[in-house]
């Protein structure tokens, strides 16, 4: 079923999707009455550089260059900051400025992981870091900066990524400059993301992206396919060409979504896009299994000598986003265990124009494909010109979370209220 999101701003509710067997706005109600108040168990911050993290030894690398900690006698060895070393970015100089941590030191991703000793990184404090190639990793810890390439294309391939501290921050692009390139953030192997504080009092999830302690993610990718429109011809089954009632910025291989128009809520339908003409006309690349109604009516009323127009054409959205948060295909989401990403402890989130696929967690508590957890007042924090889609456990929760802005967004594909 297609949720068109059309809410403003919304106080202390937590967002659950409707269920009418068309398209609707996402409706305010509860959200978690069982849920464990993680502000009760005292979690501690702990945002030094050298933080140690419990950590996979990397297997691959030769053990006269990496650290194995199955060798240390009875203590497993975990990941600290790394030093600066040749490899480091030309900027990181003795004139450039200083921060309370030392100068900021510029490096990519992938030289990041070449000086650690493991699987897992630390970004620390002083490190402005950058995602410039396509790379696979365990656990990534920012403390300092993690950002995109303005021109990156390609897919990090991590088990969970913690944001951790005042300072520390994940980006995509900015409001007035737009990420323009393609990104794919693929969460795998389930591990507990907790394995990165040391001490946790509390598990955060497998698959995890988590803000916490005063971390910032902000992403902000391309909004044009995040308009939504509507059939301007009827969808017969077994056709597989649609005509759009506006004009759009769609191309091919996009995903896109119509919705059912009939009293049955699964069959709103998804497809790839094949050819996308300029007279509003999209070649699909599939037939249609179902009707889907495409036509204005009107009625008049000669009693009255009025008329009347009843718009029942079927919603058309893109799910397709420049930034994408998705989980591995494996084993773990053949058992409906996908990504979830989870803003709590006066983190801070700013999402536009992100894709979430194959997210949420069946049946576990807090694990949803996007999550302000017990944040009070978020005024200016939002999500908006995204789309859900694959998820196992809802679309958006607000859980005791207040003026946060979920506007425009699409939901697709996901079980639970």
């Amino acid at each position: 079923m297609l949720f068109i999101v059309l809410s403003k701003i919304f106080e202390r509710f937590a967002l659950r999707a409707c269920s009418i067997p068309t398209v609707c706005a996402l409706l305010l109600g509860g959200c978690g009455e069982f849920e464990v108040d993680l502000d009760k168990v005292g979690l501690t911050q702990n945002t030094q550089s050298n933080t140690p993290a419990r950590s996979a030894p990397r297997p691959s690398t030769p053990p006269q260059t990496r650290q194995d900690y199955r060798k240390t006698a009875g203590q497993r060895a975990l990941p600290t900051a790394p030093s600066p070393s040749p490899q480091m970015d030309s900027h990181h100089t003795a004139g450039q400025a200083t921060g309370p941590y030392g100068p900021r030191v510029h490096m990519s991703l992938t030289q990041l992981l070449n000086q650690s000793s493991f699987e897992d990184v630390v970004v620390p404090t002083n490190y402005d870091v950058i995602i410039n190639q396509n790379i696979k990793l365990g656990f990534i810890k920012v403390l300092g900066t993690l950002r995109c390439a303005d021109d990156f294309h390609g897919e990090v391939q991590t088990d969970g990524i913690l944001v951790m501290g005042t300072g520390a921050k994940f980006s995509c692009g900015t409001k007035t400059n737009r990420f323009t390139g393609k990104a794919k953030f693929i969460l795998k192997n389930n591990r507990e993301l907790s394995e990165m504080v040391q001490n946790a009092p509390h598990m955060m999830g497998g698959k995890a992206v988590v803000v916490m302690h005063g971390g910032t993610i902000s992403m902000f990718g391309e909004t044009n396919k995040s308009k939504y429109t509507r059939l301007d011809a009827q969808l017969k089954a077994g056709q597989n060409a649609i005509t759009l009632a506006a004009q759009v910025d769609w191309a091919a291989e996009d995903d896109i979504v119509v919705s059912t128009t009939s009293f049955y809520q699964d069959r709103s339908e998804k497809f790839g896009l094949s050819r996308v003409n300029p007279n509003r006309t999209i070649t699909l690349d599939q037939d249609a299994q179902y009707d889907h109604y495409g036509n204005v009516q009107h009625f008049d009323d000669w009693q009255d000598n009025e008329s009347y127009i009843l718009d029942e054409r079927a919603y058309v959205a893109n799910l397709t986003r420049n930034i994408v948060f998705m989980s591995a295909q494996d084993e773990h989401t053949a058992n409906q265990i996908g990504a979830h990403m989870m803003v709590m402890h006066q983190g801070k989130a700013y999402i536009d124009g992100v894709e979430f696929f194959r997210v949420g967690q069946m049946e576990k508590m807090g694990r949803y494909p996007f999550h302000w957890h017990q944040m009070g007042d978020v005024d200016g924090q939002f999500i908006r010109n995204s789309s859900i889609h694959e998820s196992y456990h809802r679309c958006v929760t607000i859980h005791n979370t207040h003026k946060a802005h979920v506007v425009n967004n699409i939901c697709y594909d996901h079980y639970g209220q």
